[in-house]
């Protein structure tokens, strides 16, 4: 079981990180970390594994017995990628590296390698060894869509059965893997816990999305969806049900504006979270 209790981070004076009591995770639990760019996921990953200095504890995850992949790893670039895999005691012929098409690249030095190349070495070599648990921390970022789909399928094959934390920008990777979710915004905790419970915690349907306004729903809009009344907020409707749905789309469409509809699931959750936090500190300027 992970349990973190009171956990913070500063940098000077700087609050980076404040988790206030015990959050405690399942062994095999999948923890989607979740946040915006700055909310403190990398910070509370380095925590974890106590690569900062920090107050309160961590427990249940050992570092020694722990994969790890950062979205930038630290590698000499004049080792080949054949020298780096026999250093750490790792075999190159097995489906693994096939799959991640590692062989190609073993006489290549690190420094000649693309993004998306050192990303697969590197997912390569975290794979390779059996461990109790793995962090992953924006492992797909700047790959295209193909890659991270593979990637996304490797990670979630070879992690079965063990805890895995994870930080991600891309929803899709998360949204039908993970078991729990940990929620940060601004070094702030807004939640943790069961990904249901989560999602559960703001009610609804589904989230259209109208494409028009610099992402702002227009004024008569606003309007509208207050004399239905429809639930909204400044950059989207909220669908209670799968007829407000529809009403909805028929008169997005009547009105030839361009939508999209996210079912409800952990995305749709973390928008509407986000989206009151937000509306809530423009109220505290005003």
């Amino acid at each position: 079981m992970l349990v973190i209790s009171d956990l913070s981070v500063r940098y000077g004076k700087v609050l980076a990180l404040d988790l206030p009591g015990t959050i405690t995770y399942p062994d095999h639990a999948v923890v989607a970390v979740l946040g915006g760019n700055g909310a403190g996921k990398t910070t509370f990953i380095n925590a974890v594994l106590g690569e900062v200095p920090h107050a309160g504890s961590v427990s249940g995850i050992d570092p020694s017995c722990t994969g790890v992949q950062f979205q930038t790893n630290s590698f000499n670039p004049l080792m080949r990628v054949g020298e780096l895999c026999r250093l750490v005691g790792v075999a190159t012929g097995g489906d693994l590296g096939q799959t991640l098409s590692i062989p190609p690249l073993l006489s290549r030095r690190m420094s000649s390698l693309s993004g998306g190349e050192r990303q697969r070495v590197t997912l390569f070599l975290v794979l390779s060894r059996s461990e109790e648990s793995y962090i992953f921390d924006e492992v797909t970022t700047g790959l295209d869509f193909q890659t991270r789909e593979l990637m996304m399928e490797i990670v979630r094959e070879r992690t079965r059965g063990t805890t895995v934390l994870i930080t991600t920008h891309y929803f899709e990777e998360v949204e039908d893997w993970a078991t729990h979710c940990l929620v940060l915004d601004r070094a702030e905790l807004l939640f943790a816990g069961l990904v249901e419970d989560f999602v559960t915690a703001s009610p609804h349907h589904s989230l259209i999305k109208v494409r028009a306004g610099g992402g702002h729903l227009p004024d008569w809009l606003r309007d509208r969806a207050r004399r239905f009344p429809w639930k909204s907020s400044d950059r989207f409707l909220i669908a209670r049900s799968s007829e407000e749905q529809l009403a909805m789309g028929e008169d997005l469409t009547r009105s030839r504006l361009v939508f999209e509809v996210q079912p409800r699931g952990l995305y749709s959750a973390y928008t509407i979270a986000m989206s009151a936090r937000l509306s809530g500190r423009e109220e505290s300027v005003r």
